[in-house]
């Protein structure tokens, strides 16, 4: 009597090496490189895996261009010369 286990098994000894020679027929076609990352992907644990996709991800995302900020007030009145940067600094007035 069958099982499906050996319905499965049966039909898989079938297919394996049709699907096999189609892998192997798309892999040969692929850019080294992409084969190489994707090795390494089945390698990976599903926890290592799932950082490098995070990785991936950061990596591609557009990075906004710096801007320059004006200065804060905090850092003008702590700097050593805001005495001579400072408008309101001018020399006293000469008294006559």
């Amino acid at each position: 009597m069958a099982t499906i286990e050996t319905i499965v098994k049966t039909i898989n000894r079938e297919l394996v090496p049709l699907f096999e020679e189609r892998l192997r027929a798309e892999l040969a076609v692929r850019d080294r490189d992409w084969l190489v990352d994707q090795v390494v992907r089945l390698t990976l644990d599903a926890h290592s895996l799932q950082e490098a996709d995070r990785r991936s991800v950061m990596d591609a995302r557009p990075r906004p261009a710096p801007t320059a900020s004006p200065a804060s007030p905090v850092s003008v009145l702590t700097s050593p010369d805001w005495r001579r940067s400072s408008p309101n600094t001018a020399a006293p007035p000469a008294t006559a």
